[in-house]
This record gives C-alpha cells, structure tokens and sequence, in this order.
C-alpha cells in the first residue's frame, strides 16, 4: 500500500522474531518482544508488559501483562513506529506522508546485529516462504534499520524546500 509503514518485529537482540513478517516493502523495524522460558513454569524473557483490558467486545477488568502472562507481537512494533511518526509530525507539521516515511527511514541510524550462529534473513521467494525462525535482518527485508526516535525527530526538523514558480516567464525579468 503506499504510503503505508510496514514494520517488522524485533526480538530483544535485534533479531527477526519468528513471528514477524518481512520483505522489501518494510520501513523500519521496531521491538515486538518475544517469549524465552529457561524452563517449564519459569517466566518469559523479554515479553513486553503493558496494560490491557479483558473485555472482548466491551471494557471489563483492567489488567496488565508480565513475564507470566505476558504478551509478545508485531502489534506492538507498529504503535511504537506510529508514536515515533506522532513525535515528528508534532515537531514538522508540514511533512507529507512519503516525506515522513523517507525521514522515518534516514533517522533509522541504529544497524541491524549480525549475531554468530543466526542465519540471514532473506527476500521470500513467494508467500509460502514465511521465515517462521529468527534471523538476522538485513536492510533489503527488515527495512532501513531499526526505528530510533531521536534519529527521526532530528529528520523531521530539516527544512522542506517548496519551489513556487511564476506563471509566465519572460526575458529580463526579475523575480523577488
């Protein structure tokens, strides 16, 4: 879709989670928290905590998400891209959308890791190629980097140069 952000699911080191889709037509990648047990009943690593409420077609109880209940997932790495694009569209109200989305990926300073032991992610050959494992992003599936705040911020307060031209063009003229 254009002029759409597709973003993809990191895990806490940086990684593709398993669950994440992935593809040249990503942005930026963002956290999306993933589950690692040391053991049966033992809690989740990495899970992101947030509050929540349990009602499923109106609100119920109040509650949040720990390392017990907890709550891993790309849902997550989209409202943080979407928090990141609210923070320079407050600082430059003026951005287009492919504007925002070009500096959004300028300001995406941070590298992807290259963990030993984990292969490289790679452009799916078709939709059956899910990659369902971790894997190392690279820029042609992860998108630009992994999304930084600051660096976004910084992109959006460069100035947008606007040409206006004059309707006729006639020789010797001078145009203030």
């Amino acid at each position: 879709c254009p002029g759409v952000a597709a973003v993809a699911g990191l895990r806490q080191v940086g990684t593709k989670v398993g669950f994440s889709s992935l593809g040249p037509e990503v942005t930026v990648s963002a956290p999306a928290g993933n589950c690692v047990n040391t053991g049966a009943n033992e809690p989740c690593l990495f899970s992101i905590e947030t509050t929540t409420n349990t009602g499923s077609t109106v609100p119920a109880t109040n509650t949040y998400t720990d390392q017990f209940n907890f709550n891993v997932g790309t849902s997550f790495s989209a409202p943080i891209v979407s928090g990141i694009a609210g923070l320079m569209l407050a600082v430059n109200g003026n951005l287009s959308s492919s504007q925002l989305l070009t500096r959004l990926q300028h300001g995406a300073t941070t590298p992807f890791p290259s963990p030993a032991g984990v292969s490289a992610c790679h452009v799916p050959a078709g939709p059956q190629d899910l990659q369902t494992s971790e894997c190392a992003c690279t820029t042609q599936v992860c998108g630009a980097g992994m999304a930084n705040a600051n660096g976004a911020v910084l992109e959006a307060l460069r100035p947008i140069a606007a040409v206006s031209l004059p309707a006729q063009v006639s020789a010797g003229a001078r145009f203030a």
